[in-house]
């Protein structure tokens, strides 16, 4: 037993480059065409904005817009191999996991491919679809009650999930890329 004291451990550099398995850069893939295809509705939309639009358009347009520029952002990061951009990766699949429809309410947000099972009124159901697709809408719509599940957000989530262990450094939360599938190959 030496007098040294054990260094601090450092938190990785921003730069920390880590060699991910071939399934996280389609899943980040298919996340940058979500975001892609999404980005340019969202912008059309707000390039009509007017005096007339109400204020809560114009808010949920900026908000959607915020989403899929976070979407984006963390799938490139992906892509270029940074693992802490894993993390941000699972938290951008949150909004993408539910399909909710009340007879007032509609929200569905899904960037690129997907595969919702869902159950309502009308029966069980399948919709399959590979371009961003947002409803929310909330007013007298009539609609019937369902719910549905993103299959492909929630198993995208799951596995980015089962990687991700959080280290505590210096009193902020990193990714460690120690297990799972952000493990670099060795």
């Amino acid at each position: 037993m030496s007098g040294v004291p054990a260094p601090d451990p450092q938190r990785p550099s921003p730069s920390h480059r880590l060699v991910l398995p071939p399934l996280i850069r389609i899943i980040a893939i298919t996340q940058v065409w979500g975001a892609a295809t999404g980005t340019w509705p969202v912008v059309r939309q707000l390039a009509q904005w007017g005096p007339d639009t109400p204020i809560a358009t114009a808010l949920l347009l900026s908000g959607l817009l915020l989403f899929y520029t976070f979407l984006g952002t963390s799938a490139l990061f992906v892509l270029r191999n940074r693992d802490s951009a894993i993390f941000w990766l699972a938290a951008a699949q949150l909004p993408q996991l539910i399909l909710l429809q009340i007879p007032d309410f509609l929200y569905r947000v899904l960037p690129g491919a997907y595969l919702v099972l869902r159950a309502g009124g009308s029966g069980l159901g399948i919709d399959v679809g590979i371009t961003s697709t947002v409803s929310i809408r909330w007013g007298d719509l009539g609609l019937s009650t369902a719910m549905g599940v993103n299959v492909v957000a929630a198993a995208t989530l799951w596995y980015l999930a089962s990687g991700l262990s959080l280290t505590w450094v210096g009193g902020a939360s990193v990714p460690d890329a120690g297990r799972g599938p952000t493990r670099a190959k060795r």
